[in-house]
C-alpha cells in the first residue's frame, strides 16, 4: 500500500459526523495517523508539515487512546481497538529506537494527501502501544462492544482529561518531511 502526496488516501474509510475527521491503523509496523480536514489551510498544511509532534497514550475500559498535537492544533484523541488494526506490530524495536509513524493531511473533500512525513517515537512509547493491543486483542471486544465503551468514555471524559490520565507521552524525535 502506497500513501503520496497529491495522491488519493488508499484506504477506505468510513467518516460518519461533519467537520475534522482522525484516522490511525497499523500497516507494516508503521503506525498510520491522517488527519481529514475540509479543504485545509495553507497555514494547516504549513503546520502539519513543520510542526513540532506530541502524541500520548491511554486505557479507559479495555479501549486504547491515542492523543496527538501537531504544533498549534488542538490536542485530539482517537479511540481505537485491536479489531480494527490492518497488520499486527509484529515486533517491539529495539531500545533507543521507536515506531514509525506517518503523520499526514489529507483533503476531505478530495481524499487527497496534502502532506505527509515520517515521525519517530521513543522506545518506552512504542512497547506501551504493544502493550495495550495485546491486552485489547485478549479482550476480544467485537464492534458493538467498542463502540458501547468508547461512547461510554466520551460520556465521561474529555481528551484534556484523557491526555492527563495517559501513561506515556512522546515528543518527535526523527522527522522527514514529504511536500
Amino acid at each position: 500500500m502506497v500513501f503520496s502526496v497529491g495522491e488519493k488516501f488508499p484506504l477506505e474509510i468510513e467518516i460518519l459526523y461533519p467537520g475534522d475527521h482522525y484516522y490511525f491503523n497499523i500497516i507494516s509496523n508503521t503506525v498510520i495517523l491522517a488527519y481529514f480536514y475540509e479543504r485545509p489551510t495553507f497555514e494547516e498544511i504549513n503546520c502539519m508539515m513543520t510542526g513540532k509532534c506530541q502524541f500520548a497514550i491511554t486505557e479507559k475500559y479495555g479501549i486504547m487512546f491515542f492523543l496527538s498535537k501537531v504544533g498549534k492544533m488542538n490536542w485530539s484523541d482517537l479511540a481505537f481497538n485491536h479489531h480494527l488494526i490492518i497488520d499486527e506490530l509484529t515486533s517491539v524495536p529495539p531500545e533507543g529506537y521507536g515506531y514509525p509513524i506517518s503523520v499526514m493531511m489529507v483533503d476531505r473533500s478530495t481524499n487527497v494527501i496534502k502532506t505527509m512525513r515520517a515521525v519517530g517515537v521513543s522506545s518506552k512509547f512504542s512497547r506501551e502501544m504493544k502493550t495495550i493491543l495485546e491486552k485489547n486483542k485478549a479482550l476480544n471486544l467485537d464492534g458493538v462492544e467498542y463502540r458501547e465503551r468508547t461512547a461510554d468514555v466520551y460520556s465521561r471524559y474529555s481528551t484534556q482529561d484523557l491526555l492527563k490520565q495517559a501513561s506515556t507521552y512522546s515528543k518527535e524525535f526523527v522527522s522527514m518531511r514529504t511536500a
